[in-house]
């Protein structure tokens, strides 16, 4: 039996090939991974309306998006 010798440059053409196809691959699984779900603009309106707005310097109000439903508050 003879011995198997890989070459150099082909040993790194593959690595390449190999970090290329993982780079894709990271991609395409991190693009699936992060959608991003929205919310209707009429949901946004009420949103707007219904929540209380800050008062006082530093306060702010808090928006969350959870199961479809707008949920807020005011936060110091």
């Amino acid at each position: 039996m003879k011995p198997y010798f890989i070459d150099g440059p082909v040993m790194v053409k593959r690595m390449a090939i190999v970090a290329v196809a993982g780079l894709f691959v990271g991609a395409a699984a991190a693009a699936v991974g992060y959608r991003v779900n929205e919310v209707e603009p009429a949901a946004q309106k009420v949103a707007l309306s219904v929540c209380p707005m800050p008062q006082t310097e530093g306060e702010m109000t808090v928006y969350v998006v959870e199961g479809g439903v707008i949920k807020c508050w005011r936060w110091k």
